[in-house]
């Protein structure tokens, strides 16, 4: 990618500059030619072309660990290692981050805030009934599309496979066991060691 690559023809250079502080994250805006840098100490700044430099952030209290552009390209939200999230419109003249999480009505003191891992912004509505986020499919994980319902009516005694096999009868702990003076089969044997089922 820089003149001085043996394969710089692989990818049209556009333009490339070095940069004064190290980039952490470099995110393009998905509609034109912004993009946000993260520096290591914690500073944003815009560039237009990837290289001129619109305006900066003076660093941040915590650490950056996501960016999300809005798919209009105008404004971005950013998450930090302390679970705060911030809201900026690239229109301005200057950078004016917004807070957009925590809530105003959240209890520092009793709940706990975790960092922000990723970020992601989706096509919502609060009169919808579901949020519509393209190429998810809702009921993908609705098991019951997919398999059939089980019956809740338990299943029949299995025949016996031996005309001569009895089934066991599965006793519930309320129940006492019949009668063992009952017997519809006997076994006989006769005096050749013949068994005859009667």
């Amino acid at each position: 990618m820089f003149p001085t690559d043996p394969d710089s023809e692989a990818f049209p250079l556009y333009e490339y500059t070095i940069l004064d502080d190290a980039a952490i994250s470099i995110d393009w805006s998905p509609s034109n030619d912004l993009c946000v840098l993260v520096h290591q100490d914690n500073s944003l700044e815009v560039c237009r072309a990837g290289i001129t430099p619109i305006w900066s952030t003076s660093t941040l209290k915590s650490a950056v660990t996501c960016v999300s552009w809005h798919p209009n390209g105008q404004e971005f939200v950013f998450g930090c290692q302390d679970g705060t999230v911030y809201r900026l419109n690239t229109a301005q003249l200057t950078p004016d981050p917004i807070s957009c999480w925590p809530p105003s009505n959240f209890d520092f003191g009793t709940d706990i805030l975790f960092g922000i891992s990723s970020l992601l912004w989706i096509d919502y509505s609060p009169n919808d009934s579901a949020p519509n986020i393209t190429g998810f499919d809702p009921n993908a994980f609705d098991m019951e599309n997919f398999f059939p319902s089980l019956s809740m009516v338990p299943p029949e005694e299995p025949i016996p496979l031996l005309p001569f096999q009895r089934p066991k009868k599965i006793l519930c702990l309320n129940e006492q066991p019949e009668s063992t003076t009952h017997n519809p089969y006997c076994l006989l044997v006769t005096k050749m060691d013949r068994y005859i089922l009667v």
